[in-house]
């Protein structure tokens, strides 16, 4: 197995000099806007958004005439989730992202969760880690993206537990400890790396 992480453990969003910004994005809209928009990434499996900065890594997707004209596009469903960094990533019409539970201030979890796109409603959701608290206030929860492949979803927890859940149904399938295992040191800000997806040799995309 090998891993390829993209970001650097640094504050999530450089630039920002404001804590209290942070405290905004406790809780944030997703918003989907029209089914002509949203086939540009979930069309099919080569228009997958399915891991950080999408299917290349490069934070591009091939136009397929989604500029933005008048009447603009309707706004289909929004729902209210949990604090977190991580990128929203699209496969097969449905929605992965991982984002903090809160219990309080404190506690809570940081989880994996999948949601069917046309919708919003949401399929499954599996706890991956406790809830990683940033003691600046600079905010709580999951730095990373999580990448899925053919039968597979992986998320990276702030704290550094790496998973791979069943795309079905989230069951977890195997979960790695960086800090038990490798005796890597959680840093200052969280592990704020995301895992990808490659193709090597004849075993196709993944690890």
């Amino acid at each position: 197995m090998s891993y390829y992480s993209n970001v650097s453990a640094s504050r999530p969003w450089p630039g920002i000099a404001a804590p209290g910004f942070f405290k905004f994005l406790t809780f944030f809209v997703l918003l989907i806007l029209s089914q002509s928009f949203f086939t540009a990434f979930a069309g099919s499996n080569s228009d997958d958004w399915n891991q950080f900065r999408g299917g290349n890594r490069d934070g591009r997707i091939v136009d397929k005439g989604t500029q933005w004209v008048e009447p603009l596009p309707e706004l289909l469903w929004t729902k209210e989730i949990g604090s977190g960094f991580s990128e929203v990533v699209i496969a097969d019409n449905r929605i992965y992202l991982m984002m903090a539970e809160k219990v309080d201030t404190v506690t809570g979890w940081e989880t994996l969760v999948c949601m069917d796109a046309a919708t919003g409603e949401t399929l499954w959701s599996t706890r991956i880690d406790e809830v990683f608290i940033d003691d600046d206030d600079w905010g709580d929860g999951p730095r990373s993206t999580p990448a899925v492949d053919t039968d597979r979803v992986y998320a990276f927890s702030a704290s550094g537990k790496l998973a791979a859940l069943s795309r079905s149904d989230g069951n977890i399938e195997w979960i790695v400890d960086f800090v038990e295992q490798y005796g890597s040191t959680v840093p200052r800000w969280g592990y704020s790396t995301s895992p990808l997806l490659v193709e090597y040799g004849d075993h196709g995309s993944g690890w």
